[in-house]
């Protein structure tokens, strides 16, 4: 997160500010529009909270809340008539999935001065996010959440019951092992897995015919792409990264 202090002194200017940045290259089918989800946020002089491009209805009035715009990497706060006092602007890091870092350019525009940025903390890749269980015990050691991606053949109606995936741990060997296998009523699916840091191998497994030319799976947020022609990848994952407040990213 980078934090900026604005300083407004006449209400009679609006305070516009716009974050843009350059998403790294991504798949065609991709389960996210962004690999690299950077958010704009204003906070108002009294707490009000303002969210990139959260336009209320079809005007250009933002939006108070939690709406945070996970498809464009433009993102845009305009506040016609701003209080006089101090606002603060923040740039946050949702998700970065090629790099530990991210350039962005942002543009404020005010009547007043505005306070140089503070790193408040290092934005940090996704895949380093540990995993929340909703019920039961958690683990004790941190888990990483994955999206697996599962993707048919276009022209076909699917995929067979009988191909599959596999993720399995390299050190120590098959200690912990995730698999799944695809459906011919869904031929684009996103799968779910938690898994503790450290080495894996994924491997694609096609059994049926009728899929062996369009049979993909990926895992984006560790560069993991199979097909039949590159049926196995090994990869590496690092644990969560502790936040200067004390929690995990």
């Amino acid at each position: 997160e980078k934090v900026y202090t604005v300083h407004v002194t006449n209400s009679v200017q609006p305070l516009k500010v716009t974050l843009s940045w350059f998403d790294p290259p991504n798949e065609v089918f991709a389960a996210r529009f962004l690999l690299h989800d950077l958010d704009l946020l204003i906070e108002s002089p009294s707490g009000q909270v303002f969210y990139g491009n959260a336009l209320v209805g079809s005007n250009d009035t933002p939006g108070l809340g939690t709406q945070r715009d996970e498809i464009n990497n433009n993102e845009q706060v305009t506040i016609a008539a701003p209080v006089v006092g101090t606002w603060t602007v923040r740039v946050q890091s949702k998700r970065l999935t090629q790099a530990l870092t991210q350039n962005f350019a942002l543009v404020i525009i005010a009547q007043g001065s505005i306070v140089p940025a503070a790193d408040v903390a290092p934005l940090s890749p996704a895949l380093l996010l540990e995993c929340h269980f909703s019920t039961g015990t958690p683990s004790t050691t941190p888990l990483v959440s994955l999206e697996i991606t599962k993707l048919s053949k276009l022209v076909n109606t699917g995929w067979s019951a009988t191909d599959s995936y596999s993720i399995v741990s390299k050190d120590p060997a098959s200690e912990f092992a995730d698999s799944g296998r695809f459906t011919n009523v869904h031929p684009f699916e996103v799968d779910k897995a938690c898994v503790p840091a450290g080495c894996y191998t994924a491997r694609l497994n096609v059994n049926s015919t009728s899929s062996k030319l369009g049979s993909q799976m990926s895992i984006p947020e560790c560069g993991v792409y199979l097909s039949p022609m590159t049926p196995q990848q090994d990869f590496c994952i690092d644990p969560p990264v502790a936040r200067l407040d004390g929690t995990t990213a």
